[in-house]
């Protein structure tokens, strides 16, 4: 396991994803993890939430 901190940059790709999507179903946690997945080229996710999926994660079964 990694621990990823949010720094200044990932902080205000995330904002700036959360007011693009304009979706109230999103957080600002769901946008900065999604940011940090991509930089880290992550593309499956072990989450229950639908939002991971739409954004282009593999759900883990």
């Amino acid at each position: 396991m990694e621990v990823l901190w949010v720094n200044e940059e990932l902080h205000r790709s995330a904002v700036t994803a959360l007011l693009t999507a304009q979706r109230r179903s999103l957080s600002l946690v769901d946008c900065a993890s999604f940011e940090a997945m991509r930089q880290a080229g992550i593309t499956r996710a072990f989450a229950f939430d639908r939002q991971f999926e739409q954004q282009g994660f593999q759900p883990v079964a």
